[in-house]
């Protein structure tokens, strides 16, 4: 171990040359250093959860999103309880922190002004035209 030192010490210019020859070496490729801040671009597309988050993101305008779905049990949906159980929950749902509550569509949001059905179920569309 000593005689490494020593030589360190004695070549000591041809060491700080190496040192930085190496280090220009390696500052060279960072040129091709590619950050990727976007997981999504690494992740195998034709797995199945990879799939659904796509068709979510799709569908929704966005990955960060949450569908919530009540149903009765007996009967039609259009029931006070019910109707208050859906107006509980959006309420909560705009309190809670990192929502945007602009974003909340729902039977009870403020901003949702046309509500029809079709075959499917109920369709619920904001002042700006949008529906979910």
């Amino acid at each position: 171990m000593k005689s490494w030192i020593e030589n360190i010490i004695k070549y000591r210019k041809l060491t700080i040359v190496l040192v930085l020859l190496i280090t220009a070496g390696l500052m060279s490729q960072l040129r091709g250093l590619k950050v990727t801040i976007d997981a999504d671009d690494s992740l195998p597309q034709n797995y199945p959860y990879v799939i659904t988050n796509n068709l979510i993101e799709k569908i929704f305008g966005s990955k960060y999103s949450a569908a919530i779905g009540i149903t009765e049990k007996e009967g039609s949906i259009y029931n006070p309880n019910l109707l208050a159980k859906v107006k509980r929950i959006t309420d909560k749902l705009a309190d809670a922190p990192g929502v945007v509550k602009g974003n909340i569509n729902s039977l009870a949001a403020r901003k949702s002004k046309a509500i029809t059905g079709n075959e499917e179920g109920t369709i619920v569309r904001s002042n700006d035209g949008e529906g979910s």
